[in-house]
């Protein structure tokens, strides 16, 4: 019987490489898009998650542990998220992103995610193309 570190089908495994993030350029994003399967995953998540923003009075107690408090001067705190503003399948698809990182057991970061969001605003403001998304996968990262 050969040990993990001799048997043939772990070893060469672990020695495969690591898959890059790759996106197929056959495969347009803005086709993954479903409208329905968006709402379906909004209507899955608990009533307390379905928002488009979360401060210390809203959070839902279950995302507590992931979402740290942030120092914003002297001795206030925030764990505030916002991604108002958005066009409504896209808040969807973040309200489902956040709740899912955090069932999986991931962190999310307050002041990266807020500003992500901010960029997201800024260009949807700014850009005739982006302006017109409904969701996240209407433009490549790129192109956001």
């Amino acid at each position: 019987m050969s040990s993990p570190a001799t048997d043939p089908a772990i070893t060469s495994w672990s020695r495969s490489p690591k898959r890059l993030h790759q996106i197929d350029p056959g495969l347009a994003l803005a086709d993954m898009f479903d409208l329905t399967i968006a709402r379906r995953l909004w209507d899955s998540l608990p009533e307390e998650c379905r928002s488009d923003h979360f401060d210390k009075k809203t959070m839902p107690a279950h995302y507590r542990p992931a979402i740290h408090e942030v120092n914003v001067g002297g001795g206030w705190t925030s764990c505030y998220l916002n991604f108002r503003g958005l066009p409504e399948p896209m808040t969807w698809e973040i309200a489902w992103i956040i709740h899912r990182r955090i069932e999986l057991g991931h962190f999310v970061r307050v002041i990266e995610t807020n500003a992500v969001f901010i960029l997201l605003r800024a260009a949807m403001h700014h850009d005739d193309e982006c302006r017109s998304a409904q969701s996240l996968l209407h433009r490549s990262p790129d192109e956001w």
